[in-house]
């Protein structure tokens, strides 16, 4: 049986761009301008290499931000 594995990337949009907030894959913690001029095709295109595919957006226009909802296939073991 096929299994999945999920991540949320909280977005921020309230001042007019989408800024991605709380990334915690090690392929972007480290860029420079991750809090400042982040773009988000940039974090989008290095997830798609990861595998992970883009299911859904939530967002709440209330509170400014909202999570881009990611799934992929679970790596699986011979036991699982």
């Amino acid at each position: 049986m096929l299994k999945w594995e999920y991540f949320l990337l909280r977005i921020d949009y309230s001042a007019g761009d989408l800024r991605p907030q709380g990334l915690n894959l090690p392929d972007l913690s480290d860029r420079q301008d991750r809090k400042t001029n982040a773009d988000i095709s940039d974090y989008l295109n290095v997830l798609g290499e990861q595998g992970w595919e883009l299911v859904t957006m939530n967002y709440t226009p209330g509170y400014g931000y909202g999570f881009l909802i990611f799934k992929r296939p679970k790596a699986t073991t011979p036991y699982s």
